[in-house]
């Protein structure tokens, strides 16, 4: 029903437009047109015949009267100077003994019936003869009265004025509904093509920041999509930078190369349920493909959409099957080179070898967490209180001294896997750092908020933006639990943008590091 509704549609948003407004004032015109012909035309042309009717049945009563041709004669010369009819009298005359025609029109059928009520006897009218004139005749007892009136003595000229009136003004609302419903729909033609652009590998500016606060909204949002787009390439290039510097060394001797797969996701927000669609699935949320509907630009812009997000599924897909590859390929040689040093004499080049191949797993561990990053897993309903306290309840047992504050924890949509590796990773860093570690949570406006501080040396200013960079290590200080290999900020900050998040380091109240972590509600 709704596919054969679309067909009779016009298919621009702005036509459409235009057809809400025009189709009412239509109808406003016909029901205007309908009672204005009741209530005015109607009446008044009523009125005129009565008036017309009503001077000659009160000339023909006069001439009852007095029935002298003097008298009759005076009497049609007063009606011609105070009226506008005309009279005359044709003595023996009798009006032809023929039906009066049907009337052709609703002026013939008021006239007949004013004069049938007014003058009361037989009579015959002519309305098409003369274009300006309408003959009457009248049987009289001896002759036949003849009155020609003029036709405006039973027009009103109200009736053009209102035509004019009606037409005029509707052209001018029409105009003025054009112009402002163009200025409309010019910013969503504008996202529309901005988003096809970039769905298209196509360099686009970004569309202007106008129009109503939907349109507004879905602007914003694609302009930060394809911000957070380019700083994933960015942050993936970094990445690739260190793989190349880190395993070239240690995996020379087996000759294997990681290659990771870059990707970028283009989402597109047209009018409410696109940029709704789009906001979802930026902050990391399953959501429905938009429904293909509504006008040209919005169809552009759902159908970019739907293109982009099965482009990044395919590309997750790639990189995963890639990586299921490498770890193949690499812990097969690896495990080989442990069992051969298990039969070789321990000595030290031997625990040298197995240090190497211990760090080399551990890297690959890391690679692969940071190259998963937010692909792969569904988001689902999941109550953060109780992530976080099996979270802390670990790293406690791993002989971690935490100090944990739950003010108030939600139920929402997030990736469970990767927010309990971002909350591992952000605890480790801390306990590495520092001996003692305070968590608090709380809920603040539209976000869930994270804090946790530590009494270690901290980060200087200077380098709060650097050590998310990937494989960046901090010196490890003295008496430290041996460092990481610089992945660990990079893969939590990864997972809190993939859900619509952001991470930031300050100084903490009890003289370290204090990391605020921010997810939406």
């Amino acid at each position: 029903m709704a596919g054969r509704r679309e067909r009779f549609l016009p298919r621009t948003l702005f036509a459409r437009s235009l057809l809400i407004i025009v189709t009412p004032l239509i109808l406003l015109q016909i029901v205007s047109t309908w009672i204005f012909y009741e209530r005015h035309w109607h009446i008044i042309m009523k009125r005129l015949a009565a008036g017309v009717a009503g001077e000659i049945g009160l000339v023909i009563d006069a001439m009852d009267r007095f029935p002298g041709a003097e008298a009759q004669g005076a009497l049609l010369v007063l009606l011609a100077e105070r009226t506008d009819l005309r009279a005359t009298i044709a003595p023996g005359a009798i009006l032809p003994n023929r039906p009066q025609p049907e009337p052709r029109g609703g002026l013939d059928t008021l006239l007949a019936r004013e004069l049938t009520n007014r003058v009361r006897r037989p009579f015959q009218f002519d309305t098409t003869t003369f274009e300006d004139e309408i003959v009457i005749k009248v049987q009289l007892k001896e002759s036949v009265l003849h009155v020609v009136t003029p036709r405006r003595r039973l027009f009103s000229s109200t009736t053009t004025f209102w035509a004019l009136w009606m037409v005029g003004t509707s052209m001018i609302l029409f105009a003025v509904a054009g112009l402002f419903m163009r200025n409309q729909i010019r910013p969503i033609r504008r996202l529309a093509e901005a988003a096809d652009a970039y769905g298209k590998g196509r360099e686009a500016r970004d569309p202007k920041l106008a129009g109503a606060s939907e349109v507004r909204r879905a602007t914003v949002a694609f302009r930060r999509m394809r911000e957070r787009i380019r700083r994933q390439i960015d942050q993936r290039t970094e990445m690739l930078a260190g793989v190349s510097h880190d395993l070239r060394t240690p995996l020379a001797r087996m000759k294997v190369a990681l290659a990771l797969l870059l990707f970028m996701r283009n989402q597109i927000r047209p009018i409410r349920r696109l940029a709704e669609a789009a906001d979802a699935y930026g902050k990391g949320r399953e959501a429905r493909d938009p429904k293909l509907a509504g006008a040209s630009e919005v169809r552009r812009a759902t159908v970019a959409f739907r293109r982009m997000r099965e482009r990044i599924r395919r590309q997750i897909d790639q990189r995963t099957e890639m990586l299921a590859g490498v770890s193949h390929d690499l812990r097969t040689p690896l495990a080989r080179m442990k069992v051969a040093l298990a039969l070789l004499p321990e000595n030290d080049d031997a625990r040298g070898l197995q240090a190497d191949i211990v760090e080399m797993e551990a890297m690959l561990e890391a690679y692969l967490a940071f190259a998963r990053g937010e692909g792969g897993e569904a988001a689902v309903e999941t109550d953060l209180g109780e992530l976080i306290e099996d979270v802390v309840t670990g790293a406690r047992r791993a002989g971690g001294s935490i100090d944990l504050r739950i003010a108030s924890a939600p139920k929402i949509p997030v990736q469970a896997t990767a927010i309990r590796r971002c909350l591992v990773n952000l605890i480790d860093n801390a306990m590495r750092y520092g001996n003692q570690v305070w968590i608090a949570c709380r809920e603040q406006g539209e976000w869930f908020e994270i804090g946790i501080d530590d009494d270690g040396p901290g980060v200087p200013a200077t380098d709060r933006e650097t050590v998310f960079r990937p494989f960046y290590r901090r010196d490890r200080p003295q008496g430290g639990k041996p460092g990481g290999i610089g992945l660990g900020l990079s893969i939590a900050r990864d997972v809190v943008q993939s859900h619509g998040g952001d991470i930031r380091l300050g100084s903490s109240p009890e003289g370290g590091l204090g990391v605020r972590v921010r997810l939406p509600l």
